[in-house]
């Protein structure tokens, strides 16, 4: 009983989220939770000299309209800080240069044309202070 409260409690938060992303998905009611290795074989964030890269591989972009990078800063409340159009390339990378000190969280998000939204998993980063 546990266990299907929290699925419950999981999927709901997850279909807030979409609603409030405002994307422009053909069909909004529809959502679709996939496991992450399914959808993105290959996932990392990590720092590069004062910045972060952010790399993931998509199994089908060409049925993505889009995907966002997000990040947070307690692993929880993630906002988006890039909207990336896929081309037919399986590969993406972004370069977050807008890190200061402390920790962040990234995540990939994306938005397929049916409606589904499909969830990375989760790298974290830890930046101390700068020279």
């Amino acid at each position: 009983m546990k266990t299907r409260i929290i699925t419950l409690a999981v999927l709901l938060s997850l279909q807030l989220l979409y609603c409030k992303a405002g994307s422009s998905v053909s069909n909004p009611q529809h959502i679709t939770v996939h496991h992450p290795q399914q959808d993105y074989p290959f996932f990392n964030a990590y720092r590069m000299g004062r910045d972060v890269s952010v790399n993931w591989m998509f199994n089908n972009p060409i049925l993505v309209v889009f995907f966002h990078v997000e990040r947070s800063t307690d692993g929880v409340n993630f906002t988006p800080i890039v909207e990336i159009t896929p081309t037919s390339n399986f590969f993406f990378r972004y370069r977050d240069k807008t890190v200061t000190q402390g920790t962040f969280y990234y995540r990939i998000v994306a938005y397929q044309h049916d409606g589904a939204v499909l969830y990375s998993r989760t790298d974290v980063i830890h930046i101390g202070r700068r020279c």
